[in-house]
C-alpha cells in the first residue's frame, strides 16, 4: 500500500465520518435545536468539501458540477460556524436576513453549469472564495470572543474554541496553499480527516452540551420591568461612582461582584433589555473620558496611546476602533477638529 492509497483512505473515511456526525446533529431533536441544525449543516458542508478535494486529488475527469458543489459549500462553511457560535447568545433570534450569508454559495450552485476553472475560478474566483472565508473567520472570532467575555458556560466555551480552531486550520490550509504556496493542496482534507475523529470523540465525551438545554440560569430570562429598572440604575451608579471602566481589567465578572447582581442576569440585562453588549456599554464611558482628556490642555503633550491607557483601554487598536464607532472620527481627527475650533 503506497502513500497515495493511505491518503485516499484517510480522506475518504474522514469525509464519511463528518457526514455521519453531521447527520446525527441534523436529526437530533434534543438540546438546542437551532444550534444543532447549524452544527450538523457545518459538518456536512465540510464533508462535501473534503470529498470534492479527495476526488480532485486522486481521480481524473471530475465533473465541473462536483467541483462547483465543493466550491459552493466552501462558501457556507464559515458562515455556518459564525451563526453556530452566535446562536449561543441569549439574545439570538433567527431572522430572514441571516439567510443572506448563504447567497454566495447558492449562487455558485445555481451557476454550476456555467462556471469553469478557466472562465472563473482560476481568474480570481477562487481567491475571492478564500478571502470570503477569511473575513468570516475574523467575524466568527469576534463573536466567539464576545461570548467568552460575557461569561458563557465553560464547557460550551471550550467546545466553541475547539471547533473554531479546527475549522480555521481547515480553511487556512486551502488559503495558504493557493494564495501563499506554503502548503500542499492535500493538507486541508488530511488535516480535517484527522481532526474530525478528535471532534467526534469530544462530542461523545461531552454529549450533555448537545443533548440538553442550557442550565436554567442561561435560558431566556424574564426580568420584570422593576428588575430591569433597578439593575440598570445600580449598574450605572456603580460604574460612574467607582469609575470601574478606567481599569483595562474591568470585566462582567467584576461588575457582578461590585453590583451584587449575578453575571448571567447582567448579561441578559445588557443584551436583551439595554440592547448593547457589556463591552460597548463600558467603552461609551471610556470614550467620554478620552474626549475629556483630549480637550484638557494639561494633556496636550500626551500621545494618543497614553490617552487610550488613561481611559481604560489596554490596546491602541481597541481605542481607535471604539472611538471611531462612537464619534465617527479617529482620536487624531477629533483632536485636530478641536484645535481648528479654538
Amino acid at each position: 500500500m503506497n502513500g497515495n492509497t493511505i491518503f485516499l483512505i484517510l480522506c475518504s473515511v474522514g469525509a464519511i465520518q463528518s457526514f455521519f456526525i453531521g447527520g446525527y446533529f441534523v436529526s437530533s431533536k434534543r438540546g438546542k435545536r437551532l444550534s444543532n441544525l447549524l452544527l450538523g449543516a457545518l459538518f456536512i458542508a465540510v464533508a462535501i468539501r473534503v470529498a470534492k478535494s479527495t476526488l480532485w486529488l486522486f481521480y481524473n475527469d471530475v465533473s465541473m458540477f462536483i467541483l462547483n458543489m465543493g466550491f459552493g459549500v466552501h462558501l457556507v462553511i464559515v458562515p455556518l460556524l459564525m451563526l453556530y457560535i452566535f446562536s449561543f447568545r441569549e439574545s439570538f433570534r433567527w431572522h430572514w436576513y441571516q439567510y443572506l450569508h448563504f447567497v454566495p454559495g447558492l449562487l455558485v450552485l445555481a451557476l454550476s453549469t456555467m462556471l469553469t476553472t478557466s472562465n472563473f475560478w482560476y481568474i480570481g474566483g477562487y481567491s475571492v472564495l478564500l478571502y470570503h472565508s477569511l473575513i468570516y473567520l475574523v467575524l466568527s472570532l469576534y463573536f466567539l470572543a464576545r461570548f467568552v467575555r460575557e461569561g458563557g458556560p465553560s464547557k460550551i466555551k471550550t467546545w466553541l474554541n475547539t471547533l473554531y480552531i479546527s475549522i480555521a486550520l481547515f480553511c487556512m490550509a486551502y488559503f495558504m496553499n493557493y494564495e501563499w504556496g506554503l502548503t500542499s493542496y492535500m493538507t486541508g482534507p488530511v488535516v480535517y480527516s484527522a481532526i474530525v475523529y478528535f471532534l467526534s470523540f469530544y462530542v461523545l465525551k461531552n454529549h450533555v452540551i448537545f443533548t440538553e438545554e442550557l442550565k436554567p440560569k442561561y435560558r431566556n430570562i424574564q426580568l420584570s420591568k422593576d428588575d430591569v429598572e433597578n439593575y440598570t440604575k445600580r449598574v450605572k451608579s456603580v460604574i460612574e461612582e467607582e469609575k470601574l471602566y478606567l481599569s483595562p481589567e474591568f470585566t462582567l465578572s467584576k461588575l457582578s461582584v461590585n453590583t451584587k447582581i449575578a453575571k448571567h442576569l447582567l448579561s441578559n440585562l445588557f443584551n436583551v433589555h439595554i440592547n448593547i453588549s457589556f463591552t460597548d456599554y463600558t467603552n461609551q464611558y471610556r470614550i467620554l473620558k478620552a474626549k475629556e482628556l483630549l480637550q484638557d490642555e494639561d494633556y496636550d503633550n500626551l500621545k494618543i496611546s497614553a490617552i487610550a491607557y488613561e481611559s481604560g483601554f489596554n490596546t491602541l487598536s481597541a481605542f481607535n476602533a471604539a472611538f471611531k464607532k462612537n464619534t465617527d472620527l479617529t482620536p487624531s481627527e477629533y483632536k485636530k477638529k478641536l484645535s481648528e475650533n479654538v
